[in-house]
């Protein structure tokens, strides 16, 4: 690419729309790091599992050995089922390589790239069967980006909870959450909202409800009815098709192999069009319903008006997000 051939009062304005942009683009493709642990099981370990079994026909009969192969498993429960008193470490990453970057500004063309990546770490505990105690360890984001071969400088995301300890309780049927200590910010305040809400209404109600689920069963979900699984998208539209492909072993654990195949569509917060095109394969524990890995590969494609309207952006790249849940029982 050659260098800029814009004169300098356009290449200033254009910085000037350009830098609030970046934090937009940057907070929307990062998408919370993105789909949370259990992408296809709601909120990380809030949903319970049950196994159906066989029984023998008679009283007293041993019940005959089940292959967990040939049967159906409730996939999502309203009820805890990890013990109190387990802590789960998870890590989820988030890598946008090479994104190509069209801008129109002011009547002229300017072309680029973009790299972003992010990782959140997290350590949740359960307290009781009402509370839960998660300390964010980290929750940052950066990258790097090119505009016609010149660096566009970006600075470091740091997300409103990073570093802090939440508690999460329920009363009733709703959660709610605070800081452990000090008093949270109104940008804190609003996380620990949204954490809440999607322990309340997890998008595993509406991706598995309480239908048992067979190895080879194949469903559609309404994406408009998820929510933590968009991360930075509102108003989800396309098509979010799941397939339960076999079970596996993974650290000892008999897992549910589900993949989906997605085509979502969005507007992030800042009303950029944002469209999810990929493959995410999740690893859920059978006994625990509990996503120990989840890996999605895909692209991502961002549309949508800058500086008011005085520009326009394009934003194309292939995205790649993986996710690992270590879980030590009391």
């Amino acid at each position: 690419m050659q260098p800029y051939a814009a004169s300098d009062s356009f290449h200033a304005p254009f910085c000037d729309c350009f830098t609030p942009w970046i934090g937009q683009c940057g907070m929307a493709m990062k998408l919370k790091y993105m789909i949370p642990i259990a992408s296809l099981g709601g909120v990380f370990l809030l949903a319970s599992c049950k196994e159906s079994s066989s029984t023998g026909s008679g009283s007293g009969e041993s019940a005959a050995p089940v292959d967990p192969a040939t049967v159906g498993h409730v996939l999502y429960s309203e009820t805890l089922l990890l013990p109190v008193g387990t802590v789960e470490t998870k890590t989820d990453t988030m890598n946008l390589k090479d994104a190509v970057l069209k801008m129109s500004m002011q009547g002229q063309e300017i072309n680029g790239t973009m790299n972003r990546h992010g990782e959140s770490v997290k350590v949740r505990t359960i307290d009781s069967d009402t509370q839960i105690t998660v300390e964010i360890q980290k929750d940052q984001a950066g990258g790097s980006m090119e505009m016609n071969g010149q660096p566009v400088p970006q600075a470091d995301q740091t997300e409103p909870l990073h570093g802090q300890t939440v508690v999460l309780t329920k009363t009733g049927d709703a959660w709610a959450g605070k800081l452990k200590e000090g008093t949270a910010t109104p940008e804190q305040t609003k996380a620990i909202e949204k954490t809440a809400r999607n322990m309340g209404e997890p998008d595993a109600k509406y991706i598995f409800g309480d239908t048992p689920r067979k190895v080879g069963d194949s469903w559609d979900v309404d994406p408009t009815h998820l929510s933590s699984f968009g991360g930075g998208m509102d108003k989800l539209t396309g098509t979010f098709k799941v397939t339960f492909e076999s079970i596996a072993k993974h650290a000892g654990l008999d897992c549910a192999v589900i993949v989906a195949e997605i085509d979502l569509k969005g507007k992030t917060d800042e009303g950029m069009d944002m469209q999810m095109i990929g493959k995410v394969t999740t690893l859920q524990s059978i006994k625990y319903c509990v996503a120990i890995t989840f890996k999605m590969e895909g692209k991502m494609i961002m549309d949508g008006a800058i500086q008011g309207g005085a520009g326009t952006m394009h934003m194309e790249g292939p995205m790649k997000m993986e996710g690992e849940s270590v879980i030590k029982l009391p």
